[in-house]
């Protein structure tokens, strides 16, 4: 069985969700990232919801993949897909 693990350099794992769409979904349900919050894109500051629109966070879950996410986040946060160990 695969999971996806949610990463963020300061705190480690996030959490482990059983699809990259439940992954992104709890970074934002639990305000790890909120779209309303200050952030430099394209060395500007801006917020992802005035960068991409108000459907942001469905962009990120239902349009994006993994390798999008990762490299928008850049280090930020990222997601990687893992083996259970039985």
């Amino acid at each position: 069985m695969k999971v996806y693990v949610a990463f963020s350099p300061d705190t480690g794992i996030i959490c482990v969700a059983e699809s990259y769409e439940a992954a992104v979904k709890h970074l934002f349900d639990f305000y790890w990232i909120s779209p309303k919050d200050e952030l430099m894109i394209d060395d500007k500051v801006t917020t992802l919801e005035e960068y991409f629109g108000e459907e942001c966070v469905d962009m990120m879950v239902e349009e994006w993949d993994m390798t999008d996410f990762n490299e928008f986040w850049n280090g930020d946060f990222w997601i990687e897909e893992m083996e259970v160990i039985k």
